[in-house]
């Protein structure tokens, strides 16, 4: 092998493990006829240095209004407690189709500071219905 031939392999691998990203969901199913109490989810946590983005993930039908309102409550394992709003858009965009998932960004460059159980609540400021199911997808 030349020396031409192992740069470029390197540089091919270097290319391609620095496109490849981490991802974990964690996704609590609801009432997908009438939803509008708090859902609860765990999401479990070892590593305070990775940054990381979070967006909720909803799964839903035909049913689902364009858009609902959020609040989301985020308690981390030392007690610490955020409470934030989001808008998720529910686009209907596939005839045919049973059910859609949409992902709305939530947080970016987010660093968890404690090792444990993050306690994540959502609920819906109306009824909601054709929602199927909630959560967080993380990406690192």
């Amino acid at each position: 092998m030349t020396l031409r031939s192992a740069i470029c392999i390197l540089s091919m691998v270097v290319v391609a493990t620095s496109c490849i990203s981490h991802h974990t969901s964690v996704v609590v199913d609801t009432p997908p006829h009438s939803w509008h109490e708090p859902m609860e989810l765990a999401y479990h946590n070892e590593d305070t240095l990775r940054v990381r983005d979070f967006r909720i993930v909803t799964y839903y039908s035909a049913e689902a209004p364009d858009s609902a309102k959020f609040e989301v409550v985020t308690v981390s394992p030392d007690g610490f407690k955020a409470t934030d709003t989001v808008i998720c858009w529910f686009p209907h965009q596939k005839a045919g189709r049973n059910y859609f998932e949409r992902q709305t960004t939530f947080r970016t460059e987010a660093v968890l500071r404690c090792k444990g159980t993050y306690n994540v609540t959502f609920t819906p400021t109306d009824t909601l219905n054709g929602v199927w199911a909630v959560g967080l997808n993380t990406t690192f």
